[in-house]
């Protein structure tokens, strides 16, 4: 797709209309960073850097980052480089708005792989901004964006559109899920054995910045995210990580509301704490005989002592 000066203006007006909300979060430093919703053409850093910014498939990234193809940003001394987010400046060139932290190249590098699109990557992102780079909780596609608005918009009013769910499965960190090869600052492979995510990894500054989201085991036995929580769900579950006893194993049984997005969760218990199935009723079994039926005994799980306590009544 070729981009017209007027799509360029009608997308520097969507860029300014996502400027950064003023929400404190934390930062992998520990310091106190602004959450940020920011849309842009997400490029990587070698590109930008070659002389003149033209990239190896022969776009210019300061005039038409649309052109830049799928293959070179998946090229891996691209991806090596890390990933950055632009803007329209007043003359209608770009400019790198945002660069991206390692985690969130990586959630960005998982996004270009599993997309049908050949270049033009445009995206939405929703993170934190720390000065020198922003760590990203959520990334979409224009068209994935696009989709959720009429998603939305096929709702009555309220939470019309909203489904209440209940699910039960590990919850981890975003930074942790979209390190590479899913492995955790802690050594966890989130995909084979979430269980081994400890509490300390979940409350480190940046895995809190990044957010958390719910897996749930697929087909080849490996885990992969069902739901990614939105803030005040994030929220409810550090406060649920910090007054927790677990060491690790964090499988947890959560009620919420999904409308498309983020979830919004309402409980959240560990799915050890879960009270047990009911059992069924006791089921007083037949006479054998006519000296058997004077000492019916009804099954339980206390048959053993009932047993012996009608076999002393015989003698």
């Amino acid at each position: 797709m070729r981009v017209t000066n007027s799509m360029k203006a009608l997308l520097a007006l969507a860029i300014s209309a996502a400027a950064p909300t003023i929400v404190a979060g934390q930062c992998a430093d520990g310091s106190v960073g602004t959450s940020l919703t920011y849309t842009g053409y997400m490029i990587d850093n070698l590109c930008w850097d070659a002389p003149n910014h033209r990239s190896p498939d022969g776009s210019k990234m300061d005039v038409n980052p649309e052109d830049h193809t799928k293959k070179c940003l998946l090229m891996p001394p691209c991806i090596a480089s890390g990933y950055s987010i632009l803007e329209m400046l007043d003359d209608g060139t770009y400019a790198p708005k945002y660069v991206l932290d390692e985690a969130s190249t990586a959630m960005a590098v998982e996004m270009v792989e599993a997309s049908d699109k050949e270049d033009d990557f445009v995206v939405t992102v929703e993170g934190v901004d720390c000065g020198d780079t922003v760590s990203v909780s959520r990334i979409l596609l224009e068209e994935e964006v696009e989709e959720e608005e009429e998603e939305e918009g096929e709702g009555t009013e309220g939470d019309a559109a909203c489904e209440s769910f209940t699910h039960t499965g590990y919850i981890v960190d975003n930074a942790c899920w979209f390190a590479p090869d899913h492995i955790a600052a802690d050594g966890a492979k989130m995909d084979v054995n979430p269980e081994d995510h400890t509490k300390m990894c979940l409350l480190m500054p940046p895995c809190i910045a990044s957010g958390y989201n719910l897996l749930e085991m697929q087909a080849d036995g490996k885990y992969a995210p069902k739901y990614y929580l939105d803030d005040e769900s994030n929220a409810m579950a550090v406060q649920f990580f910090e007054e927790s006893t677990n060491e690790k194993d964090y499988k947890v049984v959560v009620e919420g509301s999904n409308c498309g997005g983020s979830v919004t969760i309402t409980t959240m218990a560990l799915a050890s704490d879960a009270p047990p199935e009911e059992t069924p009723p006791d089921v007083e079994a037949p006479p054998d005989d006519e000296t058997s039926s004077a000492f019916r005994i009804v099954t339980s799980t206390v048959g053993s002592s009932v047993v012996a306590f009608a076999f002393a009544l015989i003698l």
